[in-house]
């Protein structure tokens, strides 16, 4: 019975129940930033438009805000009496300036004008553009960012205000922390699964502007108890910072109020038991009071790990490693964010499904590490509930239906029953584990019994015990189940488990923590990178777990499926990502009152360096070196910052610690030198590359060496610290060998370089070279103390203790094997990503044919697990700014895809190429001569070569993706182009100009104006692409068309709703008076829309000047009709040729005017209107809609009636929400092409739109 009181009254000083309040308020302040930060990030590239640089500028401008605010509220904090008020202050400033961005961000508003003036007087591209928009940006939302960051600082200064200990104070900072990522983590879902499908952009930022209303009101009204001992009413709240130091008063007024609290609580231990009711409300607080005295003693008395002494050179190590860190972490979730959108695809959800998840990985990995600093060094009740989290995670095989890859005839039948019992098979012995573990805990209180000494290693035994359960069901399973959804989820569950047990193990090692989770980090990554090919197979295997005919009725379950591959990709490194803060803070901050501007400092340079990290990938490293050999970079970053804590934290802490000495910089130059000097030696080897200067450098490697050994020789054998080392010396000879033999070796290689063609020898040699930098940085590490801080040693004293007894031995033994262990894995990573991928011999780089493949079209799914789907030759990958391009060859078939979804071939899309160009231009009322023509997409420049074949004017195509363009090249027999640069933009030709932009933003900030805009983007379920389907994008941008102009849109009939199909049609019919809509050819599941001011009249006359044949040249032999003679009589044998565009549209399977008319689906605007209608039939309950309905037969209320679809507009962005689900469930619509194309089809009339003379054929081919 006591051990369950001490329990509870355990779990209440854990949570305190004022600081509930509190928590709450930072929960939802957390979700309101990222809601915040959608919304507006949606609002402003409505203005500057989706390019990647201005996207990153928004990104750049709100993070920089929040390191701004870290900042300041760092720095005024501790003259601020109340800072919680001051906490609540901010949140309204936020609200309040919420709702006013959007009346200053309107997509044709003030801004946008001032954002066209710039692109007209700077350049589009040029380097001044880029700093006025960051300088347009800036006041926006640097204001509102600044008011956000400074949260996390106000708060920890009132939480932790009173605290002297470094430890309890990273333990509280990383629960602030972990609680705010935590609410973060909810903002994704919130919007983009809930708020913008529902009520919209504007009503979304209201809605995130009231929670931060709501949060200040919680602080308000709660202010007394979260002031309890600081404040009383009537007296005035000091929410703005004063002239002095705050902590004093504020501390006195704490520690007063406590003996007052105590005293008082002494004097009413027996209160009258005939007393009124306040007389009981006093005696009930008093016992409060009294049971959390009793608390806060038990607390003091619990056993507390003893924390190892952190060197100063350790606190600042750490702060770099926290700060270059979020460099790598960045740059991890960027490389993330593209491999994993070409699994489960570019939607809004899949991004928003990809920030859920880093973030939720974040704020699990602080929360655990926070745990494992508090008193307690392990928390026995998160142990157990990650792990039994671990167990339903491993044993997911038992509850879908696993095919078997190798052949999809075998199906191993799942079932939620067979999950949940034998889930709890596994859980079982966890919860003993929690049991035995609670009591002995509890037990060992009660008795006061002194096992210190082993009290952690039986909690760290525990914790691997719990850990290890999950790890035994992951394995279990891969051995049950074929394919690589188990394999993976078994790696998945190992590395969590890892990490619980190191942090576990180290929780009083903060030091050498760092550096193991930074180790931690990388290995993680590299098993996430080495899965990451596969992670396509995995995601397939879960989805065809749903047949495919009940797909339609299972989305929710497939987003799921989404969110789970995400997991599987990011959680592991995530976690190590979140513990670093913690971590960092328990390390740099010294405890006490600086507490508040330690962790904004912390966060600050975190900040500075995720604002590094989102810059570099996309704009530096892709383009130099691709997405996969960035994600190799900053697992390479982490682990040499795992090198750094390593070194650092063997300074001898109780030394002055200066930043320059010449021992010093001796003792840190080493190692580099080695490590170049082994790269030296190394690169003829491996590159085959024997040049002079090759050789000479490997000569020069070699000596560096052998001065590197000398020197640590030299060191390890003189005398210091008041006495002889001789046990240095056994050391110094073993070590000394290795290089001996390593040199030897290398000899050979210099003076035979023949031998390195042997791959076995080659091997030797460079494990020899590795074994080489091993020995420099041991050596290195090994006499850091004896360069780093010389003299005599210190007097032992209890307060300084000497260095042996600071460090353990096996402390000290896990530095001296992963100091050398860590080069020599760099080593391993770099050798073993030399080459691209080979089906023959070990690979880890990744099949790029693979992680192409496309499987987030979900209907595809089942085919691309089977043996017979085949692999495709992969002719072009490039990872661009944007997207990643890549063109494959099926035979003589080649097929442009961007992030894995096909958007060009020379195949089946060749007559929605040509003809969504032709058309336009066909029917100008002008005609095609002298027009000047705008195109959306280069694609595979089929749609601009088309455009040229017309006498135009000139050719503008915007092109969003740099690389689409290079790519394009390999379809130069088809797309008429000609490639005549080896850089941007490729293609140099008279009439035609390739704009590097964002197609909308361009068309709405151009002073130029077009006869002819053609609108061929990639599919509407793509984010972003669906901005060009709303009706504020058309509104803006038919004013770019002259009078009479034609706006050209592609629209697809396939994996679309009929709804959604309705309300493209409707969305673009309200922007323009007259609407013709076109079959891109026979049957096609491609239609075209034109839009004018004008009639678009299909004019026969008109038209079949386009088909006349031309007179043949004599003149020019290069041209396509010239004149061919009898070689004997001379004689003419043509006199005429079919024309360029007659040629072209042949291409099209378009032979007459006819064909054109005959793929007429609605003729004029009214037919758009009638058909867009959505009808519904009245049925049980009330309407049912019927959207595939045409609307032609009777409908009379109350039976039936008819509403008109929903226009997309930026605020809805209903295609954007909805087009993504269509994808996932258009089996259900698979037969509606087939209503568009039959008989019973009531519109398209060609006679309705034809005007002119032509052929007498017509009136008959048009009824």
């Amino acid at each position: 019975m006591a051990s369950r009181t001490l329990g509870r009254e355990g779990a209440r000083d854990t949570v305190d129940g004022r600081a509930l309040a509190a928590y709450l308020a930072f929960f939802l302040s957390g979700a309101s930033s990222l809601i915040f930060q959608t919304i507006w990030t949606r609002m402003l590239h409505h203005v500057f438009g989706a390019t990647s640089v201005a996207i990153s500028t928004v990104l750049t401008v709100f993070m920089a805000g929040l390191g701004l605010g870290a900042w300041l509220g760092g720095k005024y904090a501790h003259r601020i009496k109340h800072p919680i008020i001051t906490y609540a202050v901010a949140e309204i400033g936020v609200g309040i300036w919420g709702l006013l961005i959007p009346l200053m961000v309107q997509s044709d508003g003030w801004l946008a004008t001032v954002n066209a003036f710039l692109r007209a007087e700077l350049g589009a591209e040029s380097g001044l553009f880029m700093v006025a928009r960051f300088l347009c940006v800036a006041p926006l939302l640097i204001v509102p960012t600044t008011l956000m960051g400074s949260t996390l600082p106000l708060l920890t200064r009132h939480f932790v205000r009173a605290s002297e200990q470094a430890r309890e104070a990273g333990k509280q900072v990383g629960w602030l922390y972990a609680i705010n990522t935590f609410g973060a983590s909810t903002g994704p879902l919130l919007s983009a699964f809930i708020l913008l499908p529902t009520v919209g952009l504007a009503v979304t930022n209201v809605v995130a502007c009231s929670m931060n209303f709501t949060l200040a009101a919680i602080i308000w009204i709660f202010r007394k108890p979260l002031l309890e001992g600081l404040w009383q009413p009537g007296e005035p709240l000091g929410f703005w910072p004063g002239t002095a130091d705050a902590s004093d008063v504020t501390v006195a007024a704490s520690s007063s109020s406590e003996t007052a609290s105590v005293d008082e609580g002494e004097a009413e231990e027996a209160p009258d038991a005939e007393a009124g009711d306040d007389d009981a409300s006093k005696a009930k607080k008093t016992r409060r009071k009294k049971a959390k005295k009793k608390r806060r003693a038990a607390s003091a008395a619990e056993p507390v790990d003893e924390e190892l002494p952190i060197p100063e050179l350790a606190r600042k190590g750490a702060f770099l490693a926290f700060a270059a860190s979020g460099a790598a972490a960045l740059c991890y979730e960027v490389v993330w964010s593209r491999a994993l959108a070409m699994t489960i695809g570019s939607s809004i959800y899949s991004f928003a499904l990809i920030l859920e998840t880093f973030l939720i990985g974040i704020a699990v990995g602080a929360a655990a590490m926070s745990a494992f600093l508090g008193k307690k060094s392990a928390p026995f009740a998160g142990v157990a509930f990650t792990s039994i989290v671990l167990v339903f995670l491993a044993n997911i095989p038992w509850a879908v239906d696993i095919v078997d890859p190798q052949d999809t005839e075998i199906r191993f039948d799942g079932g939620l029953t067979n999950y949940l019992l034998l889930s709890l098979f596994y859980v079982a012995p966890i919860v003993l584990a929690l049991i035995w573990a609670g009591r002995r805990a509890s037990s060992a209180r009660l008795s006061d019994i002194a096992f210190r000494d082993d009290e952690g290693s039986w909690k760290s035994l525990i914790v691997t015990v719990m850990a290890a359960i999950p790890v035994a069901a992951a394995v279990v399973n891969t051995i049950r189940f074929p394919g690589f959804l188990p394999q993976i989820i078994m790696t998945v569950v190992a590395l969590v488990a890892t990490f619980l047990v190191l942090a576990s193990l180290l929780s009083r090692s903060s030091v050498l923590l760092v550096a193991i989770i930074q180790l931690f980090i990388a290995g993680a990554t590299v098993a996430s990178y080495i899965w990451q090919d596969e992670i396509p197979y995995a995601f397939a295997q879960l989805v065809v777990s749903i047949p495919s005919g009940a797909l339609p009725d299972h989305v929710g379950q497939v987003q799921f499926f989404m969110f789970l591959t995400v997991v599987l990709c990011t959680l592991p490194a995530t976690l190590g990502m979140g513990a670093m803060f913690p971590l960092v803070v328990r390390i740099w901050t010294k405890g006490g009152d600086g507490i508040a501007r330690d962790v904004a400092h912390v966060y600050t340079g975190n900040t500075v360096g995720s604002i590094i990290g989102a810059w570099l990938p996309g704009f530096i490293l892709f383009a130099l070196i691709g997405a996969e050999r960035t994600l190799h970079l900053g697992v390479a970053l982490n682990m040499v910052l795992a090198l750094i804590m390593l070194i650092v934290g063997a300074a001898d802490p109780h030394e002055d610690q200066r930043w320059w000495s010449w021992r010093r910089l001796a003792a840190i130059t080493l190692p580099v030198l080695a490590a170049v000097a082994v790269g030296a030696t190394a690169y003829p080897v491996l590159l085959e590359d024997w040049r002079w200067w090759t050789r000479i450098g490997a000569a020069v490697g070699f000596l560096v060496l052998c001065a590197v050994e000398y020197q640590w020789l030299h060191e390890v054998s003189r005398t210091d610290r008041g006495g002889p080392r001789p046990e240095m010396d056994a050391r110094a000879i073993a070590m000394v060998a290795v290089p001996t033999f390593a040199a030897g070796a290398l000899a050979v290689v210099v003076v035979d370089p023949a031998q390195a063609d042997s791959w076995a020898l080659g091997a030797v040699y460079w494990v020899l070279r590795a074994l080489l930098v091993l020995t420099g940085l041991v050596a290195s590490w090994a006499n850091w103390r004896e360069v780093v801080a010389p003299g005599p040693a210190p007097v032992q004293t209890e307060e300084a203790p000497n260095d042996e007894a600071d460090l353990p031995t096996w402390h000290a033994v896990t530095v001296y094997i992963l100091s050398p262990l860590i080069p020599a894995l760099l080593a391993v990573l770099f050798v073993g990503t030399q080459h691209p991928y080979s089906d023959e011999g070990f690979n880890i780089r990744w099949n790029l044919t693979q992680m192409t493949l496309g499987v987030f079209r979900v209907s595809l799914a089942g085919s691309m697990l089977e043996p017979g789907w085949g692999a495709p030759e992969l002719v072009y990958y490039e990872d661009g700014l944007t997207t990643t391009v890549s063109v494959e060859r099926w035979g003589r078939h080649y097929a442009m895809k961007n992030n894995g979804k096909v958007d060009a071939s020379n195949g089946d899309d060749m007559p929605t190429q040509i003809n969504v160009a032709a058309y336009p231009l066909l029917l100008h009322p002008n005609g095609p001569e002298g027009l000047d023509v705008a195109v959306i997409g280069f694609g595979s420049g089929v749609s601009v070569g088309t455009a040229l074949q017309f006498p135009v004017a000139r050719v503008d195509v915007v092109e969003l993706e740099r690389h689409i363009p290079e790519a394009a090249r390999f379809f130069e027999d088809v797309n008429h182009l000609d490639y005549r640069l080896d850089r941007w933009p490729y293609v140099q030709m008279d009439r035609l100009t390739v704009i590097n932009d964002d197609g909308r933003n361009y068309l709405a900030s151009t002073r130029r104006q077009y006869d002819v805009i053609v609108s061929e983007p990639s599919n509407p379920w793509i984010t972003g692409v669906s901005d060009l389907f709303t009706v504020d994008h058309w509104r803006i941008t038919k004013q770019r068309l002259r009078p009479g102009g034609i706006y050209c849109q592609w629209v697809q009939l396939y994996e679309l709703s009929p709804g959604n199909i309705k309300t493209i049609y409707r969305t673009f019919a309200s922007q323009f008076e007259h609407v013709l809509v076109l079959s891109a050819d026979d049957r096609s599941s491609d239609t075209v829309m034109l839009g004018s001011d004008q009639p678009i009249r299909l004019d026969l006359a008109r038209v079949q000047q386009a088909f006349a044949p031309v007179e043949c040249q004599d003149e020019d032999p290069a041209d396509h009709c010239y004149c061919e003679r009898s070689a004997d009589s001379g004689e003419l044998l043509n006199a005429t040729c079919p024309s360029e565009i007659a040629i072209e549209l042949e291409r099209a399977n378009v032979y007459t005017p006819f064909d054109i008319f005959a793929r007429t689906l609605l003729a004029t605007r009214d037919e758009v209107m009638a058909y867009t209608m959505i009808e519904e039939r009245r049925r049980e309950g009330g309407y049912e809609a019927v959207p595939a309905s045409h609307n032609a037969s009777r409908c009379e209320e109350p039976e039936c009636r008819r509403r008109p679809a929903v226009l997309n507009t930026d605020d809805n962005a209903h295609i954007e929400f909805n087009a993504p689900r269509d994808l996932i469930g258009f089996s259900r619509y698979e037969r509606y092409l087939s209503t568009v194309y039959s008989e019973q089809w009531p519109y398209g009339h060609p006679l309705t739109a034809r005007t002119g003379e032509g052929d007498a054929q017509v009136p008959v081919l048009a009824g």
